[in-house]
C-alpha cells in the first residue's frame, strides 16, 4: 500500500480524497478476510482469539471507509 499512497499524494484535493478512501475500503476488506481466516483457520489460539476480538473494530472502520468514499 505504500506504493498507492506515494501516487495519490501528487494528486490534487478532490482525486486525493476519492483515492484514499477507496484504498482505505480496500485494505478494511482484505484485513477482514485475513482476520475472517484466522479465526477459521488459525493454529494458535491466541491469534485466533485476538483475530475474533478485531474482527468489530475493523469492521466498523470499513463502514466509516466505506461512508467517507460515498461522500467524495
Amino acid at each position: 500500500m505504500v506504493w498507492e499512497l506515494k501516487m495519490v499524494s501528487s494528486l490534487p484535493t478532490g482525486p486525493f480524497e476519492r483515492w484514499y478512501s477507496s484504498l482505505e475500503v480496500y485494505d478494511h476488506v482484505q484485513d477482514i478476510q485475513e482476520a475472517q481466516s484466522e479465526v477459521s483457520e488459525g493454529t494458535n489460539p491466541d491469534v485466533r482469539h485476538e483475530a475474533a476480538k478485531d474482527l468489530p473494530t475493523l469492521k466498523m472502520h470499513l463502514r466509516l471507509s466505506r461512508r467517507a468514499l460515498a461522500q467524495t
